[in-house]
C-alpha cells in the first residue's frame, strides 16, 4: 500500500470536490419580460422559453397552497374560453408599472419553466439569477428587488440573485463576472437567511 504525501492527498481531495461540485451545480439564468420568459440552465446550455401565460387550477393545492399549472405558453390559448370556474388563464408578469403583477402566479410559472430544465426530484436546488429586461419607469425599486429575490426562493432557488444590467453571457455567469458600471447585482442566500 502506497501512502500519499499530505500535499498529494489534499490535492486529490480538492480535485474530487471540484469534479463533484461541477456535476451537481445548477445555475439558472432567467430573463423576464412581460410577454416572454427565457430560462437557461448554464451548465448544460439547455433553454426553455415562451410566453409566461399559464392555465392554472385556480383552487390552490391542499398540499402546499400553490397553484397547479395545467398548461403553459401557446397551450394556454385553448383554455381562454373555458367555462370551468376553477380554470384561470393568467400572466404573473404582465403589469404596466411593475415587474411582477401576481406573486403566486409568477411563482407557479417559474416553477413550471424551471422543471422543463431541472428534474423535479433533483437533490440540489439551483442558484437562480433573475434578470428583468423591461424596467418600469424610474427603474426597479427596492420592493421589486425584494419581491424578485423572494420569488426565486419560492420557485426553488437555493441562492438567488437579481441582475439589473445588460444581458449576461454564459461565461460571465459561470465565472460570476457581473460587469461593474453596467448594472447592479442584488443577492439573497437562503442558507444565510435561515441561519440568521
Amino acid at each position: 500500500m502506497t501512502l500519499l504525501s499530505p500535499a498529494t492527498a489534499l490535492n486529490s481531495l480538492l480535485n474530487t470536490h471540484h469534479m463533484f461540485e461541477g456535476l451537481l451545480k445548477n445555475t439558472i439564468y432567467i430573463k423576464i419580460k412581460q410577454d416572454w420568459l427565457i430560462v437557461r440552465l448554464i451548465e448544460t446550455k439547455k433553454e426553455y422559453q415562451g410566453r409566461p401565460t399559464v392555465v392554472l387550477d385556480s383552487k390552490p393545492s391542499f398540499i402546499d397552497g400553490n397553484f397547479k399549472v395545467l398548461a403553459v405558453v401557446d397551450d394556454a390559448l385553448r383554455y381562454n374560453d373555458s367555462t370551468d370556474p376553477q380554470i384561470k388563464v393568467a400572466n404573473g408578469f404582465s403589469h404596466s408599472r411593475a415587474v411582477i403583477s401576481d406573486f403566486a402566479i409568477a411563482q407557479a410559472t417559474l416553477r413550471y419553466f424551471i422543471t422543463k430544465l431541472v428534474n423535479r426530484s433533483a437533490i440540489f436546488r439551483p442558484e437562480i439569477i433573475l434578470h428583468p429586461l423591461e424596467k418600469p419607469s424610474g427603474g426597479v425599486s427596492q420592493d421589486e428587488v425584494r419581491m424578485l429575490l423572494d420569488l426565486g426562493i419560492a420557485a426553488g432557488g437555493r441562492r438567488v440573485m437579481v441582475w439589473t444590467g445588460r444581458e449576461l453571457s454564459d461565461h460571465q455567469i459561470e465565472n460570476r463576472l457581473f460587469p461593474k458600471g453596467d448594472g447592479i447585482l442584488f443577492e439573497d442566500d437562503q442558507a444565510k437567511r435561515s441561519q440568521g
